[in-house]
């Protein structure tokens, strides 16, 4: 226990030894130099005179005989710990990094619009200074973490005070602070460097120059060198390692690093928008600005905006500090060059040189759970959280992980914990309807979709309420829907995907014409503004009524249209997926067409593609296609037994590849074509009719198996109505009929099963009026 310590040792050597024994792992020593640095201020402190002006202290009794002991104890550990290191490294670091913040500075030149430079002028010496590799500096976003934890997220102005307070939260042993003014048009920058414990001035430091760009031209680089002296580090302990010039690591343009600061303000309270236009600002002022484009990456939900920021990020890596250099080429590694093994040894390194930036190990965690290894992501993602337990992404994530882990309860205390964090923003409350949308409770993730649309109605929760009620087969809600969301008064962007959904919505329910009309208008609005996506999802669905309506040349003309909007731009899905999708379509198609051979050789090259695939989810759902087109052609070559082997496989690897992704609730791959009832005909063909009713049932009730909620085609409902009418079932029978007649109410397509429903419904009831 605490107490035990007291017997004479010193307090702040009691906080060394019970940092060291600390039973949360961060709330340790990260690194054994972390322990020499405090040994050293330790010493530093109790042998110091009293600074002149300060009123002396009352002396501290002498350590008793068990006090001795204890201090000798813990110094002897400490040198065990250094002789072992030493035999396993065979070499120690001649200094530990020391701790260091820059707080913000103080606007003496009487004038406002030179107020930027208050946080331009500590942010500019951070990136100087994190060059050192004798030094671990303090970043501004860690400091604003701090804020947060102290219930002061909109401090901007970090004073001396303040700063005091936040090193000493973060074990910081020296704080740099000061001021700049100007004379005409000489600005002069002065800075102290002070040491924490103490409080004692230990370096002043001043540099001056012309006009305002000499702070980023020359200025910080004179600053940094002399703070670097200030704190003890010799020239000859760095070893003569050259230090680019501050502008070489960040911008020659004042002016950008003014519209970058503002962009990160932006970004850390949340107002993504307002940081992507003053990222745009900023690489207006210098295209060769490598830490706007990661903004730029950050604040935008584009796709093609985010992959285009990584490739000028990566051209102009070299102008980034080591951190972002770490994130960098992490992200290209992943998006451009398919190395997961080189992604992951960036992040990774990223994590172990960065342990107290949160991004570095919220980074990492997201690339793992993304790439389906969510056990591995989450201890990454606590640690983020436990350096900013109001940290909103890891929140997020960790609700997600734990919902695919079927920890609801888990799951449940994130999301709520979002909530509580950010109560007025839209993700918390659509992803708390994730949740009840997983656990069956419709009404109750309607509730959430909604609570998020009134924080901000273009919300991706738009598409998630459709989605729910053609769920739960209220397709004239759904329609409805996406009429007041989307083709209300709303963008040529919004105008697409409105037209997109309800062109998805008119095919499934039989209507083609109006479905094709639909997505006519969607390719207009989404050509018009190059919105590829759309596009891309349009066309592929396009195939697919042609797939039903045998018009197969058309078919195959927009799969071809479909895998060249991949070739002829670069996107961030992975090449083979895209390659496997295409011979997917068109082996559909062969069978279709009675090509059972062309289908094969198409089988076989998916397979191919299969082995080059790494991401995990992306793979499951790439094997359900290959199984899918394999279980198609078995059963149309009535092999039923292997067939039933591979339809089996099929069903499993759907509620794997699609179901377990809740933030999706999408609608194109999950669903089409609509052929998953594969199980069910092969039953039915071989007289099985318990089996194939079994199957039916399963798919028109759309049960809840972890949040796996599909469609229910129309044509199932038809099918089993048919099979309850064979063994004789007739109450079910009608159901089923009705259901299937009301659906279809207004289709151009299913017009045979239509007659046969209406003639069917007509004998078993011997009425001949209704209105179907």
């Amino acid at each position: 226990p605490p107490t035990a310590l007291r017997s004479g040792v010193p307090m702040e050597l009691e906080r060394i030894i019970l940092k060291m024994l600390a039973k949360n792992p961060d709330e340790r020593y990260q690194h054994l130099d972390e322990v020499v640095t405090d040994l050293k201020a330790l010493k530093r402190h109790t042998t110091q005179p009293a600074t002149p002006g300060e009123p002396l202290k009352s002396p501290r009794r002498k350590p008793g005989k068990i006090g001795v002991i204890s201090l000798f104890a813990t110094l002897l550990i400490v040198l065990i710990l250094l002789a072992v290191k030493y035999f396993f490294t065979g070499q120690l670091r001649a200094s530990a990094p020391r701790p260091i913040a820059v707080i913000s500075f103080e606007n003496q030149t009487g004038d406002p619009q030179y107020d930027y430079l208050k946080t331009a002028i500590p942010n500019l010496l951070i990136s100087k200074l994190e060059q050192s590799r004798l030094l671990r500096v303090t970043t501004w976003e860690r400091m604003h973490d701090l804020l947060v934890q102290m219930g002061k997220p909109q401090v901007e102005t970090i004073d001396k005070n303040l700063g005091f307070e936040l090193c000493r939260r973060d074990s910081v042993h020296f704080i740099v602070l000061g001021s700049f003014t100007k004379a005409g048009n000489v600005f002069a920058t002065d800075a102290k460097v002070l040491d924490v414990q103490s409080k004692q001035l230990l370096k002043s430091a001043s540099a001056r120059g012309e006009g305002a760009a000499s702070i980023l031209k020359s200025q910080i680089d004179q600053l940094s060198e002399q703070i670097i002296r200030g704190i003890g580090i010799s020239a000859r302990e760095e070893k003569g390692k050259t230090q680019l010039p501050v502008s070489e690591i960040t911008t020659t343009s004042l002016e950008a690093y003014r519209f970058y600061l503002q962009a990160r303000r932006a970004f850390l309270n949340l107002k993504w928008k307002e940081a992507e236009q003053f990222c745009y600002r900023a690489i207006e002022q210098d295209s060769t600005f490598a830490l706007a484009y990661v903004m730029l990456y950050l604040a935008t939900n584009d796709p093609q905006v985010k992959m285009e920021a990584i490739k000028k990020a990566h051209k102009y890596v070299y102008k980034a500090g080591k951190k972002w250099q770490y994130w960098i080429n992490g992200f290209y590694a992943f998006g451009f060059e398919k190395n997961r093994e080189k992604e992951l040894k960036f992040f990774k390194k990223m994590t172990e040189e960065f342990p107290r930036e949160k991004i570095a190990h919220l980074t990492l965690g997201w690339v793992l759970y993304v790439q389906g290894e969510t056990e591995r992501a989450i201890p990454y993602l606590k640690r983020a959280l436990a350096l900013d337990p109001r940290y909103s992404a890891p929140l997020n994530l960790l609700g997600y992980a734990y919902l695919k882990k079927k920890n609801f309860e888990k799951a449940r205390d994130y999301f709520r914990r979002y909530i509580d964090a950010y109560p007025d923003e839209p993700n918390p409350y659509d992803s708390m309807g994730d949740l009840y949308y997983t656990l069956g409770q419709l009404d109750e993730a309607r509730a959430y979709y909604q609570r998020a649309l009134q924080k901000n109605p273009d919300f991706a929760s738009r598409r998630k309420i459709a989605y729910l009620l053609a769920v739960q087969e209220k397709y004239p809600s759904a329609i409805s829907a996406i009429d007041q969301y989307y083709l209300k008064n709303k963008s040529v962007d919004d105008q697409a995907k409105g037209h997109f959904y309800k062109g998805f919505y008119f095919y499934w329910l039989g209507q083609a014409k109006r479905s094709l009309q639909e997505l006519s208008q969607a390719l207009r609005c989404s050509e018009s503004q190059k919105l590829t996506p759309i596009a891309r999802h349009a066309r592929w669905l396009k195939m697919w009524i042609f797939y039903d309506q045998g018009r197969f040349q058309d078919a195959r003309r927009q799969a071809k249209r479909w895998y060249e909007s991949f070739e002829q731009k670069q996107d961030l899905e992975p090449l083979f997926f895209n390659k496997l999708e295409y011979q997917f379509a068109l082996g559909m198609i062969d069978l279709k067409a009675g090509l059972p051979d062309s289908a094969q050789f198409r089988l076989a090259l998916m397979q191919s593609f299969l082995s080059e695939i790494e991401n995990l989810n992306v793979k499951e759902q790439a094997e359900f296609h290959c199984q899918l087109l394999k279980g198609e052609r078995l059963y149309q070559q009535e092999h039923f037994e292997n067939a039933i082997e591979v339809a089996h496989q099929v069903t499993q690897l759907r509620r794997r590849a699609f179901g377990g992704e809740l933030t999706r609730l999408g609608i194109i791959h999950e669903n089409i074509p609509p052929v998953h009832d594969l199980l069910a005909r092969i039953y039915q063909k071989q007289g099985k009719l318990e089996e194939a009713i079994r199957e039916y049932e399963r798919l028109v009730q759309n049960d809840s198996d972890g949040g796996i909620r599909f469609l229910v085609h129309p044509l199932y409902h038809f099918r089993l109505a048919k099979l309850y009418e064979e063994k004789g079932w007739v109450g079910k029978a009608l159901e089923q009929y009705q259901k299937f007649l009301d659906l279809t109410r207004n289709a151009d397509e299913f017009l045979q099963q239509r007659r046969d429903a209406r003639a069917e419904y007509a004998k078993l009831t011997g009425n001949q009026k209704y209105n179907f």
